[in-house]
């Protein structure tokens, strides 16, 4: 008896084995690509996102236009977010910021 966990193609990989060919990709989030996700956890220093991704995502709370120690966004748990990924590695969870590079840009001499 064969049962599949997954849905594609059943093909032979030997004399008695089988395998099932899926085109089931998994999300890998890239360096300036702009992502939309939910704060799952708040911690002191930044907030952890869940971008559908591999794992959560880090924000820090700087990370925001205008933010400094003193005026941090108040994001709750559950709150989407709309922010650009800044540095990937395949070791550790990706960063991601809420500036806008266009206006940062914009106002450097």
């Amino acid at each position: 008896m064969v049962v599949a966990m997954r849905a594609g193609r059943l093909k032979p990989a030997g004399k008695r084995k089988l395998w099932v060919d899926s085109s089931v990709k998994r999300y890998t989030p890239a360096v300036e690509e702009a992502v939309i996700g939910v704060v799952i956890d708040k911690h002191m220093e930044n907030l952890d996102v869940d971008i559908k991704g591999p794992g959560l995502s880090i924000l820090p709370a700087l990370a925001f236009e205008g933010a400094t120690r003193r005026n941090r966004p108040n994001l709750q748990i559950g709150q989407a977010v709309y922010a650009r990924v800044v540095k990937t590695h395949r070791d550790a969870d990706p960063e991601l910021s809420c500036v806008d590079v266009a206006r940062r840009r914009s106002s450097v001499p």
